[in-house]
């Protein structure tokens, strides 16, 4: 019996020993593999990320462009109307006065080169007046001379006064250079990590070649801004970066693509990701890149760590039981789901924060609205949709800088977001706007809500305590109408339109 007992004894030690073994091996198999596509997932999704961001950020830069120009037009659309209304006006009290007196008024206050300015006599097509600046063909019929310098023009105003047609526009080149000189300070005071940066190339000719386009803004190469470029530029390993951005525009009008090329503040050089996109209206390559070497430091990090953990998982399975091997299998298996799911939200978490303010950004804005009209559509729990931005912001930059309108900003969401409640949340929609949705908030308690969010920005002071800043605030709610949440911002940008027309620093619901 003793003998049996032995012999079972040794059969099941044995067995538990090869049980341990073969799970073992099992085990530091499979872990092998786990780390291998961990990796490998790893880097996939880290480059999704950096490309998320390169064209987030392009695509914001457009924006900026845009809005530069239209704070330009804005500037002047109103001097151009109340030009030719004063003009009307001179020529309804003194007709016979009319030509010296407007003469003397453009001579006066319009003699800079930004204006096209040009009045014939309807009756005889003769030019009256024209500013020096202004290049007209005597050889050419008035109209035609008329439609080329509409065409040279970005916005004009043009009106009769008896028997005078009068135009007043802004020259396109001024346009275009003023929006240049506003992009490049901009550019240049960017700051990001893992040597970005933003840089402008105007193409000049489509098909290639040699002096194919011009470096206009480079924080990288600021020596080269102004030099001409060339599609048969290589890379250290032979690529022509120029080419292949210039055929992906062409085609896409945006395009990534890789190439090796130096660090800013640094001569090394390592493989580069970018991101070019085409803004068409001045034949503008605007593109961000970002070195990939920091991926790999990224993954053997993470990797290495992963590694100490599962060699001592492995030890702890050869000291114990097939207990304790499957339960230790079952807790490295949660481990790395744990670790990577909070890798991941922290990385999803970072794509969808305005690096400024802190507040969640226009993307996070999207899925999260989207989450909630769903909510509406299924449980009929509605939102507040509140759109708001901070009334005459551009003064604040004009006078102060930019700094100090970057302090008003990163203010104005640390204020806000002390007095909402948890389940509200804040995103940086776009510029100096913002928007502010608040889940399940009645609709009878939205005044007050509102006339609380007005009362405590106004307590927001800048320039050395000297001035305060106020908003204007549209706001409305998810409607059985709607199709998508896109209807309900719509509504609330009207109330914030009518909010700044009714005289700001007020609210409107729709």
């Amino acid at each position: 019996m003793d003998n049996i007992r032995k012999k079972y004894k040794t059969l099941m030690y044995g067995s538990i020993i090869i049980m341990c073994t073969i799970l073992s091996i099992i085990y530091i198999v499979f872990t092998n593999g786990v780390q291998s596509s961990y990796r490998k997932y790893s880097g996939d999704l880290i480059l999704d990320v950096k490309k998320s961001f390169l064209k987030d950020t392009v695509n914001n830069i457009i924006i900026m462009t845009e809005q530069i120009q239209q704070g330009l037009e804005d500037e002047y659309s109103d001097l151009l109307v109340d030009t030719v209304k004063y003009l009307k006006e001179v020529y309804h009290v003194a007709p016979e006065d009319f030509l010296a007196n407007m003469e003397r008024y453009f001579n006066n206050n319009f003699n800079d080169c930004k204006f096209n300015i040009i009045v014939l006599n309807k009756l005889n097509s003769k030019i009256v007046y024209k500013n020096e600046s202004l290049i007209y063909d005597d050889q050419v019929d008035s109209i035609l001379n008329v439609n080329r310098i509409k065409a040279s023009s970005g916005y004009y105003e043009e009106d009769s006064c008896g028997p005078y047609y009068i135009f007043i526009g802004i020259k396109e080149d001024y346009i275009k250079n003023y929006t240049q000189e506003n992009l490049y300070k901009k550019i240049h005071s960017f700051k990001f990590s893992n040597h970005s940066y933003i840089w402008v190339n105007e193409i000049i000719d489509f098909e290639g070649g040699d002096n194919y386009a011009i470096r206009l803004i480079h924080p990288n190469l600021k020596e080269s801004e102004g030099e001409y470029l060339s599609t048969n530029i290589k890379d250290i390993k032979g690529n022509n970066p120029y080419l292949v951005e210039l055929n992906g525009v062409k085609e896409k009008g945006e395009i990534f693509f890789t190439y090796y090329f130096k660090k800013i503040n640094s001569d090394e050089i390592s493989e580069k990701l970018s991101y070019a996109k085409l803004y068409d209206k001045y034949n503008w390559v605007i593109s961000m890149g970002v070195h990939l070497d920091d991926i790999g430091v990224y993954i053997d990090k993470t990797d290495l760590t992963n590694q100490v953990l599962m060699k001592r998982m492995i030890r702890t399975i050869v000291m114990f039981t097939v207990f304790v091997i499957l339960v230790s299998l079952s807790f490295v298996y949660f481990l790395e789901k744990w670790y990577y799911r909070n890798s991941n939200t922290y990385l999803k978490e970072e794509i969808i924060k305005d690096p400024l303010t802190n507040a969640f950004n226009r993307r996070g804005a999207v899925k999260d609205l989207s989450a909630s009209f769903q909510e509406y559509v299924n449980n009929n729990e509605n939102s507040a949709v509140i759109l708001f931005d901070i009334d005459d912001f551009k003064n604040v930059n004009d006078v102060y800088g930019h700094d100090v309108g970057d302090e008003v900003l990163v203010s104005l969401v640390s204020t806000i977001n002390q007095n909402i409640r948890n389940t509200d949340r804040l995103y940086r929609w776009g510029g100096e706007e913002f928007l502010l949705v608040c889940n399940g908030l009645e609709e009878n308690n939205l005044s007050d809500r509102l006339n609380r969010l007005l009362e405590d920005v106004s307590k927001i002071y800048y320039g050395d305590g000297e001035k305060n800043i106020t908003i204007s605030v549209g706001a409305s709610y998810f409607k059985e109408e709607d199709t998508t949440f896109e209807s309900s911002l719509k509504r609330a940008d009207m109330a914030l339109y009518n909010a700044k027309v009714n005289g700001k620093n007020q609210f409107c619901i729709l």
